[in-house]
């Protein structure tokens, strides 16, 4: 791919927004890696940057290096096969020193020998963002800093999975709380509720008390009534028994069962 074909397809990634920039095997050189630093700088909303096999050599990688200390959007780069060598780790080791968003990067097949890896190990103590790093197929002698290396990104994506698990279990835990505490206003609601329909009962109740109290009293004023009309009535019919008199009435009662009957009322 010449340079004007490298730009036109940089300019129509960045027209389309696209998420992935994809340049495998493009061929572009140090000279499409310095164009993409310039890019990389704008900060497009690129996360996954893949320029593997593409002869960037370490001068290539030097530019890159020093757009991603500027680009705050690219969390993937797949830079194996290029030829970095040394230089190239070191100064992407250098880049990692302020950039904090890169997670994943692959430099396999590059030509990178100890002192590119020794670098690489060093920002790794105070880089905590990387979590994949690729050095396969690299002429390392020193196979204990390549294993610290690896087992340094190894435990931190180790990290990251565990902090990740931890998040999820708080959000549950925070989801189970909210919960909790829609239970128990739900609960005291219904606690309150129980007690209005307990009052209202008592209430009622107690008005029906009265209302029976009221009529119970109110029969009893008339049952004394009519004990008391009937009793003069009885002494009437007494006078007029001994006058010689008999009682007239739609059926005349004898005064003995006159009698009886005031005897027999209730008393009020």
């Amino acid at each position: 791919m010449n340079e004007a074909q490298f730009e036109d397809k940089v300019s129509c990634l960045i027209r389309n927004g696209a998420k992935e920039w994809d340049f495998y095997g493009d061929n572009i050189g140090a000279s499409g890696c310095r164009l993409l630093a310039k890019k990389l700088k704008e900060n497009h909303p690129v996360h996954i940057l893949n320029l593997y096999n593409n002869a960037a050599g370490s001068e290539g990688a030097k530019a890159l290096a020093e757009g991603l200390k500027v680009n705050t959007t690219v969390q993937t780069l797949y830079l194996g096969m290029n030829d970095i060598r040394d230089e190239g780790a070191v100064a992407l080791a250098e880049c990692l020193k302020i950039n904090n968003t890169i997670r994943v990067m692959n430099l396999g097949v590059n030509s990178i020998k100890d002192a590119g890896v020794k670098a690489l190990a060093e920002v790794l103590k105070r880089n905590t963002s990387v979590e994949t790093l690729w050095l396969n197929g690299n002429p390392v002698s020193d196979k204990t800093l390549l294993a610290s290396v690896e087992a340094t990104v190894e435990a931190r994506k180790e990290e990251r999975n565990l902090q990740w698990e931890y998040d999820q279990l708080k959000a549950k835990y925070s989801s189970l709380q909210r919960d909790h505490a829609e239970l128990s206003r739900k609960t005291d609601e219904l606690a309150r509720a129980n007690l209005a329909l307990r009052e209202e009962h008592r209430q009622a109740l107690a008005s029906a008390r009265r209302v029976h109290e009221a009529a119970l009293d109110q029969a009893k004023k008339q049952v004394t009534a009519l004990r008391q009309q009937l009793v003069a009535c009885a002494s009437g019919n007494a006078a007029l028994a001994n006058a010689g008199h008999g009682i007239l009435t739609p059926k005349t009662v004898p005064w003995e069962d006159l009698e009886a009957m005031v005897q027999d009322a209730p008393e009020v």
